[in-house]
């Protein structure tokens, strides 16, 4: 039995597809460079090898940076799209207060208060927790401590 033989899918998984899509893109671009630079080369009479590496290395090089921007943008609006139809809903939760609310349902008035202090130290800045235990002192007739 043969020993395996690791792939461009076994180290990059999908993204292996792009890159071989960008190096079949890369071949009408060089081609044709190749046979315009080619033909120019010789209508100006400067048919030399360099000419032609230069022209051919130019070709490489153009479709190249072509395949890899068609890719980037698509990748781009993919993404955009995709983000557009599955957004992620981060930054959209707000913290409820569920423990005090059942606190004063059950009449544990000080409990739900205590509680509400413990939240209003771990989020200072929060104005939400201040106001909700001010509503409820001022609602079981606790109106010094509401202030």
């Amino acid at each position: 039995m043969s020993e395996y033989r690791r792939t461009l899918f076994d180290k990059l998984g999908p993204e292996a597809a792009d890159l071989y899509r960008i190096g079949s893109w890369m071949i009408v671009p060089v081609t044709a460079g190749a046979f315009i630079g080619a033909g120019t080369a010789i209508k100006a009479g400067l048919v030399t090898p360099a000419v032609v590496l230069a022209t051919l290395v130019g070709a490489i090089l153009g479709g190249a940076s072509a395949a890899l921007f068609v890719v980037s943008i698509s990748r781009g609006a993919g993404g955009a799209f995709g983000s557009f139809l599955q957004p992620s809903g981060s930054g959209s939760y707000e913290r409820q207060y569920s423990l005090e609310d059942s606190l004063l349902m059950r009449g544990d008035v000080a409990g739900a208060l205590a509680s509400y202090e413990r939240v209003i130290a771990d989020a200072p800045d929060q104005a939400q927790p201040r106001l909700r235990a001010a509503e409820v002192c001022l609602k079981s007739k606790m109106n010094e401590k509401a202030e």
